[in-house]
């Protein structure tokens, strides 16, 4: 008996090839192979900035030809000084030259419209672009620079009575009186007295302000005389006159300014990472931080907060929990604080404005000079002696650019005294990252992660930033 064929059944091979054929021309037709969709985003860019360049052009062209008009002499004798026609005749052929490779080479491609073509049309495109780009600096500066020296030319001699009158003519108290400068110095000599190491940075600066007047009055002479030539060069003594204002201005700021690098020296910063927490949500990555500061002989003062860190942040210092991110001791500034984690205090230790190796039954141990002992109770929380050889060995180990875990791991995330110090923290607590989520990704394949030296603790990974912050959670 014959069986009977549903009528979703297929009747001959033949079908099966005739619908796959049918497939490849719809697919075919809705989902053409041609040029990606962002390369033709792209050269419609190019064309829209083309055409506008090459109108923009035509206008600077029409531009300097009236300005030639205006002054043709005069501009000229600058003309072949600043090769400003030149320039602009060498962006116009840059212009043609993209306009070419877009008719004869990239629209073809575009309108042919074959996937194959891609690189090609990737790599006219990027020629032309590079042409556009040059032709485009040149017809935006030439007219405003010949604009420029013709103002100059009419604006010059009132300029430079006008900063004769306000600023030469009282130069030497833009600063501050005499009294106000004399005790300046005295802050200065104080600050070298106690930080030597700064006394060739600290007179340039102090210099800087002494010499000030006497510079802007020689500017001021430059600059008469060169407008009383029979031909001024109007670029020189356009330039002197600029420098003579934006000098005024820097030396009215100059001694806040000072004042303030001598305040930096004077202070004393650290940023200790004491706990960590990982949940969910945008800011599922925290720090608790304890600022250390000290200004000058006032006692030290300390708060702790917690801060939303970046994923990236919070990777690169998973290992270092109970260390500073941060240090900056007196004697330095802002921006020479070490960035590298460590051990808290070790920046403080060899330095010889705060202590003094002793030795002790044939072993020599850092002590903190008197004004200084708080700093005992504040980085290590109590009494703890540190030798010489174990300082060695972080600075060795800060001189590569590596961080310092101590000779027996007691320091980091893993540390034994931070586990002891650090034992109500959230982290210890958790026993770390222990069964989070965030352990299964980041943080299971070794002890120290990424980029370590397990058997000694040494992490080789260093913190990129070079700002001296403390607002900003290293974000």
């Amino acid at each position: 008996m014959a069986t009977r064929s549903s009528g979703f059944g297929i009747r001959h091979p033949l079908s099966f090839l005739l619908i796959f054929v049918v497939i490849l021309v719809a697919l075919n037709f809705l989902f053409p192979s041609g040029v990606g969709a962002d390369v033709k985003e792209r050269y419609q860019r190019f064309q829209s900035s083309l055409a506008k360049t090459q109108q923009e052009g035509e206008r600077a062209l029409s531009k300097v030809d009236d300005l030639m008009e205006r002054d043709p002499e005069f501009l000229r004798r600058y003309d072949l000084k600043e090769g400003w026609t030149r320039s602009l005749e060498d962006s116009m052929q840059s212009l043609d030259e993209a306009r070419r490779l877009n008719e004869q080479k990239l629209e073809p491609l575009i309108v042919r419209d074959d996937a194959d073509d891609e690189a090609l049309i990737l790599q006219e495109l990027g020629a032309a672009e590079k042409d556009l780009q040059q032709a485009s600096v040149a017809i935006a500066q030439v007219p405003g620079a010949m604009e420029k020296i013709l103002e100059y030319k009419s604006e010059a001699p009132r300029r430079l009575e006008t900063v004769k009158r306000e600023i030469v003519s009282r130069a030497g108290e833009l600063a501050g009186s005499e009294a106000e400068l004399e005790e300046l110095r005295s802050e200065v000599a104080s600050a070298e007295e106690k930080y030597p190491a700064k006394k060739a940075d600290l007179d340039k600066r102090l210099s800087a302000i002494d010499q000030a007047p006497e510079a802007i009055e020689a500017w001021a002479k430059e600059a008469e005389a060169e407008l009383q030539k029979e031909t001024p060069d109007y670029l020189v003594a356009v330039g002197r006159i600029r420098a003579i204002e934006e000098k005024a201005a820097a030396l009215r700021q100059a001694p806040a300014s000072l004042r303030d690098r001598l305040k930096q020296l004077d202070t004393s910063r650290d940023k200790i990472l004491t706990d960590m927490e990982v949940g969910r949500g945008a800011a599922s990555h925290r720090h608790e931080y304890k600022i250390i500061e000290q200004v000058g002989d006032q006692e030290p003062t300390t708060r702790s907060e917690w801060q939303n860190v970046s994923a990236s942040v919070f990777e690169r210092h998973r290992n270092h929990l109970g260390m500073t991110l941060e240090s900056k001791p007196k004697g330095l500034y802002d921006e020479e604080a070490q960035q590298l984690a460590a051990p808290p205090g070790y920046n403080y230790v060899g330095n010889p404005h705060y202590g003094r190796w002793e030795s002790r039954n044939g072993s020599s141990f850092w002590v903190f000079y008197g004004q200084y002992r708080l700093m005992n109770d504040l980085f290590w929380g109590g009494s703890r002696n540190i030798s010489r050889s174990d300082w060695n060995n972080y600075d060795t180990h800060r001189r590569q650019g590596k961080t310092y875990y101590g000779q027996n791991v007691e320091y980091g995330s893993k540390g034994s005294i931070t586990k002891t110090r650090y034992k109500d923290s959230k982290y210890v607590k958790n026993d770390g990252y222990r069964g989070s989520q965030y352990q299964k990704q980041s943080y299971s394949s070794s002890r120290y992660g990424s980029g370590s030296n397990r058997s000694s603790g040494v992490s080789r990974s260093r913190s990129s930033s070079r700002s001296f912050s403390f607002s900003g959670g290293g974000k």
